[in-house]
């Protein structure tokens, strides 16, 4: 994934996602469809991605940033780069992987904290991994008429998070922020069945519902900016899209 800057802070509560929101529970959702199949194209041929493709993705820009609130205090944790580990996409649109964030730095209240530094395993200064995770395509549909395609990420099936952000015993936000609930990425380009070689996704803010240490509205956590995702392995390369049920 790529993280694209769009002057929105959508990890914590930003106005514009709040704005989002209201006007999604005022138009109501008619109904919600998941499921679809991944395709790409054989040269003019278009056909169905075998099971376990495989995927990547990389940031759009310099950074990406998680934002949230934790006892009071507005942190952000931001990465410079990432990989996908083990990500494929599956039969019946759902996709599966893990992802590990590198060149992290955590701020407090605007300033730079040495002590909440990620750490993963305690080994890997300036690293985040998440846990595996589930994406399954959404056709979410509203009652004026309006159809969003969007793909909904949630923890894999047998754990109740993202990610455990490890710091250090010195950090005073934690040694171990926990990163629950679940995200809605969808094409930002409008081109989710548009066959390309790569797809700039950003975050969903109507159906989007992180947290961080617990479920409360001071926790609440966004994704700020857009990733590009694209195949690896068997079709490096290759123009692909997502088709919706």
């Amino acid at each position: 994934m790529s993280i694209r800057r769009n002057g929105l802070k959508v990890l914590g509560l930003s106005f514009v996602a709040v704005l989002g929101l209201m006007a999604f529970m005022a138009v109501g959702a008619q109904a919600e469809e998941s499921g679809g199949k991944w395709t790409y194209l054989n040269g003019a041929t278009l056909e169905t991605l075998p099971n376990e493709q495989g995927l990547g993705g990389e940031l759009d820009s310099a950074d990406g940033t998680l934002l949230t609130k934790i006892a009071g205090v507005t942190v952000e944790f931001l990465c410079t780069a990432f990989t996908v580990t083990e990500g494929k996409l599956l039969t019946g649109g759902t996709a599966l992987g893990s992802l590990k964030f590198s060149g992290c730095t955590t701020k407090l209240n605007g300033a730079t904290s040495a002590p909440c530094k990620p750490n993963a395993n305690g080994t890997e200064s300036g690293v985040i991994k998440t846990l595996k995770i589930l994406g399954t395509l959404l056709l979410h549909k509203l009652s004026n008429g309006t159809k969003d395609k969007i793909l909904i990420a949630e923890p894999d099936v047998g754990s109740n998070a993202f990610a455990h952000i490890e710091t250090s015993e010195e950090c005073s936000i934690g040694e171990n922020v926990l990163v629950g609930g679940k995200f809605a990425l969808i094409d930002c380009e409008g081109k989710g069945e548009v066959h390309e070689v790569k797809h700039l996704v950003t975050e969903f803010a109507p159906l989007t519902h992180l947290w961080t240490i617990s479920d409360t509205a001071e926790h609440a956590a966004h994704i700020d900016g857009s990733a590009f995702a694209f195949l690896a392995t068997t079709h490096v390369g290759a123009k692909w899209a997502a088709l919706w049920n």
